[in-house]
């Protein structure tokens, strides 16, 4: 089964994605890590990324790989690395090189040739699995895509700067010779410069709850692998209602839904992402798709909601403490 999700930068494909994917339980593939990897390494090795023809050799020498929703180079992780400046200002670049889509496209083939996959990126439904069981177009205007990207604090540009380079590589994008950005005849279109994450997920949902599609119905089993809880549509419905109103002052499950350098960002059911120093985890950070336990202090922080990890831990702790010595007495 395929889920291919298509739009512009600052939409919340990666977000969204990422979501999906984790309630359905099958894997979550980010087309635009694949570029953004190749780019980092051509910055890294000094090619000229103006000689097409030096692109396209080094780019075929690289080895790239998935792991658990993570970009891996040559064996190494690259993924908190992926949305460095540098690579944000050339990836369009490398990207527009038609032979360099080719080898990303037919990596990514490859991969779901033995995975169930939500992914997402700019021609995902029209170039890459145009017969997807399932096409979404992500779109928002223009101030929405820069102020979401500079509210995730991973670039030191300001919000004119993002929302100018956001703009050019949106042209860039569109008017490629191959793989541009445009909507598929058949994706359904989903404007979410008003929506929460939430609101755009349940309307995802919901449309793949509409074709009545089983757990039986797809090509690869998971009951032995995943521990499938029954048919795909009863795994729907759960979804659908695990959209709850989380309360301040109380221990809630987040899903990680992106890892930077300095932050760990959380789905954990509000309008707008919590996000956690990466000091919290002790150098043991969590994947993409990950669940992770947090206290919620504010629902409407100065940056979006207020959770902490490490008061999750010591009220966890604490209670255990307590149970130990009830069960003493």
């Amino acid at each position: 089964m395929i889920i291919a999700m298509d739009g512009p930068a600052g939409t919340g494909k990666s977000t969204i994605a990422s979501i999906i994917a984790k309630k359905l339980n099958v894997t979550y593939l980010n087309s635009g890590s694949f570029y953004r990897a190749l780019t980092l390494s051509l910055l890294e090795a000094g090619v000229n990324l103006s000689d097409e023809e030096a692109v396209i050799s080094f780019c075929r020498k690289q080895k790239l790989e998935y792991e658990k929703s993570r970009l891996v180079l040559n064996g190494t992780d690259v993924e908190n690395r992926l949305h460095d400046d540098i690579v944000s200002k050339n990836v369009a670049q490398v990207s527009a090189i038609v032979p360099v889509r080719h080898l990303v496209n037919e990596r990514m083939q490859e991969i779901t040739k033995s995975l169930d996959i939500v992914c997402e990126g700019r021609d995902m439904t029209t170039v890459v699995f145009p017969n997807a069981d399932y096409k979404f177009y992500l779109d928002a205007s223009l101030d929405v895509q820069a102020q979401r990207r500079f509210d995730q604090g991973v670039s030191n540009m300001t919000l004119e700067e993002i929302k100018e380079a956001i703009r050019k590589r949106d042209e860039i994008d569109r008017n490629k010779a191959e793989g541009a950005l445009k909507r598929a005849p058949d994706a359904v279109y989903i404007d979410t410069s008003r929506l929460t994450i939430d609101n755009v997920c349940e309307i995802i949902l919901n449309q793949i709850h509409r074709k009545g599609f089983t757990m039986e119905e797809m090509e690869v089993e998971k009951e032995e692998t995943q521990n499938s809880k029954g048919n795909f549509q009863t795994q729907l419905e759960e979804s659908l209602n695990n959209f709850s109103n989380p309360e301040e002052g109380q221990i809630i499950e987040g899903i990680v839904i992106q890892v930077t350098d300095e932050y760990v960002f959380l789905d954990v059911g509000c309008k707008s992402e919590g996000r956690l120093p990466v000091t919290e985890f002790a150098g043991d950070l969590p994947n993409v798709g990950d669940k992770v336990q947090v206290f919620l202090v504010k629902k409407f922080g100065r940056n979006g909601p207020e959770v902490s990890k490490t008061k999750a831990d010591a009220k966890r702790m604490w209670k255990d403490v307590s149970q130990s010595f009830k069960d003493k007495a």
